[in-house]
């Protein structure tokens, strides 16, 4: 990490102030003088990040200000980062869906000097990530490089982390010239199910000759096609529900109906449970909560004989 302090200057009669600042990427804005008295200097520090960086790269940040005249300081930062260690691909990358992770992504390192070296250790910032390292083969090997090679494999857990992926493989290096190389980690991991929404607190319902009906959409990101068997109401009596697929095997609209003549009044909690055929997936359970109350007359006249389900 490289901190550079720019030093901003008030020349005029009033005091400055600095209302905001942002970067491009690549850079980081740490912090900054937000006001800075007349005839007096203040301050903006940043940082870059050099793992990120292989040559020559100009980041800036741009800084708001008070001033009519200046009210944005264009600030520029330039870097040459050297290295001795190459690394081929430069990346480690992973889109993929919990339970189908893709596994293992190998990189080779080689030296642009052709000095020996060996790769002593890898260390992870990531814990759904873990690595080996050995000499490389004479399939892995970058032709153009002589030398000593290293491959250094990356795996991506059965069970990671639903999200994004971030990170750095940190690879402690036995060279003159470089003792650490960084192999940047990213992607995604979806999960193999969605929800929206996960759970239904639905309030106060209020019923009436009526129905209402309460929705959700799931989502199959799995590779191999859904089919919902069955659908189950627990913990609520009186309720129906019912499905609509409107992408084949992955996308699905599940309806909880509420029946003003079915329904008992008052509080409930209970699940809706989805059944597949999904042999790493076979319930899928929805939490429900609210309460219901019988619609009096003049609360139908005032609701305009929509209740609050209709708007799920």
């Amino acid at each position: 990490m490289i901190d550079h302090f720019f030093e901003i200057s008030n020349e005029g009669d009033a005091p400055l102030l600095l209302t905001d600042s942002r970067s491009t990427c690549g850079c980081t804005v740490l912090d900054f003088d937000r006001e800075i008295a007349p005839k007096s200097s203040g301050r903006v520090r940043a940082r870059i990040d050099t793992r990120t960086v292989n040559g020559p790269a100009q980041t800036n940040v741009l800084v708001q200000t008070n001033d009519s005249e200046n009210p944005e300081l264009h600030l520029v930062m330039k870097i040459d980062v050297q290295t001795s260690i190459g690394v081929h691909p430069p990346r480690a990358r992973w889109d993929t869906v919990e339970t189908e992770t893709v596994g293992t992504v190998g990189t080779t390192l080689f030296a642009l000097d052709a000095k020996p070296f060996i790769v002593t250790d890898v260390e992870l910032s990531n814990p759904d990530i873990s690595a080996t390292f050995r000499p490389a083969t004479d399939l892995e090997r970058i032709a153009r490089y002589p030398g000593d090679q290293w491959r250094i494999e990356l795996t991506l857990d059965d069970a990671p982390t639903i999200g994004a992926i971030e990170g750095f493989a940190s690879v402690v290096i036995d060279h003159e010239k470089q003792k650490l190389g960084f192999i940047p980690v990213s992607g995604f991991v979806r999960p193999l199910i969605y929800v929206a929404p996960d759970v239904a607190d639905l309030g106060r319902i209020t019923l009436s000759d009526k129905p209402r009906r309460a929705h959700y959409e799931i989502r199959n990101f799995g590779s191999a096609p859904m089919k919902i068997k069955r659908v189950e109401m627990e913990g609520v009596e009186g309720v129906s529900t019912s499905v609509v697929e409107r992408v084949e095997g992955h996308t699905f609209d599940v309806f909880v109906h509420f029946d003003p003549a079915k329904v008992a009044p008052g509080e409930f909690a209970g699940q809706v449970v989805v059944h597949t055929d999904l042999a790493k997936r076979k319930t899928i359970p929805i939490d429900i909560r609210g309460s219901v109350v019988v619609a009096l007359e003049s609360d139908e006249a005032r609701l305009g004989g929509h209740g609050a389900l209709d708007r799920l």
